[in-house]
């Protein structure tokens, strides 16, 4: 659980970050459009996952966002006034992380367990330790350098579905 509750505070962070960003830029921003979608993996939907829209164009914008639950995204673009992306083609990354134990068992986070008043050193050391990294998705779906994934966003609203395997 405090996992999820870090994600989603790193997501309200990105997001907060962007509309910031809009402090530097014109009255107008940039035109986007709307850009939203779905992310499935192995059929089924896949939340709390990473997307980002890196342009084509080397002058071009990142979109991005967090899943949700079911899967669903809504873009949003670096120093726009409004949701969504600017037309354009676009290389697509998706990525999924969770914390696992030292076996690579997910680590579950229990909101309801109690930590000892006097804790003793192991598990002291052990709550300051930064927890090892497991991909959700094959990696291949995160790479920059080989993206997977393309997408075209058109000066209208636009909609897409994003199905993810281990093939």
């Amino acid at each position: 659980m405090k996992y999820k509750m870090f994600l989603k505070c790193l997501a309200v962070i990105l997001i907060a970050s962007f509309f910031g960003l809009l402090v530097g830029c014109s009255e107008k921003g940039h035109k986007v459009y709307s850009a939203t979608g779905k992310v499935m993996y192995k059929g089924e939907p896949l939340g709390d996952a990473q997307i980002s829209f890196h342009p084509k164009a080397p002058s071009g914008f990142v979109a991005s966002a967090i899943t949700k639950p079911d899967g669903n995204f809504s873009l949003l673009t670096t120093g726009a006034l409004n949701p969504g992306a600017i037309a354009g083609e676009y290389d697509v990354l998706v990525s999924k992380m969770i914390a696992v134990d030292a076996n690579g068992n997910p680590i579950k986070n229990d909101p309801e367990e109690k930590i000892s008043q006097a804790p003793q050193m192991e598990s002291s050391a052990r709550i300051f330790q930064r927890p090892k990294m497991k991909s959700v998705v094959p990696e291949k779906y995160a790479q920059i350098d080989k993206p997977l994934l393309q997408a075209t966003v058109a000066p209208k609203k636009n909609d897409y579905l994003f199905e993810l395997d281990d093939k």
